[in-house]
């Protein structure tokens, strides 16, 4: 199908199973003629303006293919079996992909095998397959399929319940507990969210979130200490040395912090009129920004023919 409603066979026996990222054609190589652009479900892209031969994109299993053409480039984002994305900017004359990106959706846990994806207009939903399966989203522009900087931002979940929350803008204090029986020697970070600091004088990690890091956010780290375990004596020379017995302690140490948006109604009128025998509605307006909010709404005093 042309791009003007013209309809043309073509013969396509030599190629594997594909999709058709465009329904109708398009001239991708300005030779004034529709082209037909295609990707199978291992990862090569073809076109009928480049003959039998395709350009491998990925090593992964296909699942969502999103595309656009932007000022003569192809525009091409997919999401692989693992939830992977992938975005590519490719020349359609030369086939040269000009520039990749990847990246990953932040999971807390890794063990999983597969993850599912959904592509609306404005975001990428990614759930995986683990045992506790969690979900991702990110924002997206369909004009070049990349994310761009929203008041939407991505927000991981977790079926685990927080071990700290958190309300944007409010400091979080976490103090490092030191058993007074043993001598601290390190702290070393293993993931922290991005901006939560060591305060040297308070021996404690200080973190204030912002509205971009809303969502489930796990810290990590490791605390190595010193324990006396009594003295020991040695015979060296016929002469006695007593030394102090010391163990090395390394313990890791993990939670989970939930990041709260909390929620801000809209102007709350102080009276409402109501016509006896007319239809009445009170809309409450109210905004909450977290991924997985939820609302109880309690009515009291209910008349019982409301």
């Amino acid at each position: 199908i042309y791009s003007d409603g013209k309809e043309e066979k073509a013969n396509l026996s030599d190629y594997p199973h594909f999709s058709l990222l465009y329904n109708k054609g398009v001239d991708i190589n300005f030779d004034g003629s529709d082209d037909l652009l295609m990707i199978d479900k291992n990862g090569n892209l073809m076109s009928n303006a480049w003959g039998l031969e395709a350009t491998t994109l990925s090593n992964n299993t296909i699942h969502n293919i999103m595309l656009t053409l932007d000022n003569g480039l192809i525009q091409l984002n997919t999401i692989n079996q693992l939830g992977g994305i992938d975005h590519y900017t490719i020349d359609p004359l030369t086939k040269s992909i000009l520039t990749s990106e990847h990246k990953l959706p932040e999971f807390t846990r890794p063990e999983y095998t597969e993850a599912y994806s959904l592509v609306t207009e404005n975001s990428i939903f990614i759930i995986n397959n683990g045992k506790n399966a969690e979900f991702w989203d990110s924002p997206l522009a369909l004009e070049l399929m990349t994310a761009i900087p929203s008041t939407i931002y991505s927000q991981k979940t977790s079926p685990d319940s927080p071990d700290y929350v958190v309300n944007i803008d409010d400091i979080f204090i976490h103090p490092i507990e030191l058993d007074t029986n043993r001598e601290f020697l390190n702290f070393t970070e293993e993931n922290l969210p991005i901006g939560m600091e060591f305060n040297l004088a308070d021996v404690q990690l200080e973190w204030m979130p912002n509205k971009s890091q809303l969502g489930f956010h796990e810290f990590s780290y490791f605390l190595e200490q010193r324990e006396k375990e009594g003295l020991e004596m040695e015979i060296e020379n016929d002469k006695k040395l007593v030394s102090q017995r010391e163990k090395l302690l390394e313990e890791k140490n993990t939670f989970l912090i939930y990041v709260n948006d909390p929620v801000k109604f809209g102007t709350v009128e102080n009276s409402l009129m109501i016509v006896n025998e007319k239809p009445f509605e009170w809309i409450i307006p109210f905004n909450d920004d977290n991924i997985d909010a939820s609302f109880k709404f309690h009515i009291m005093g209910l008349n019982e023919n409301a």
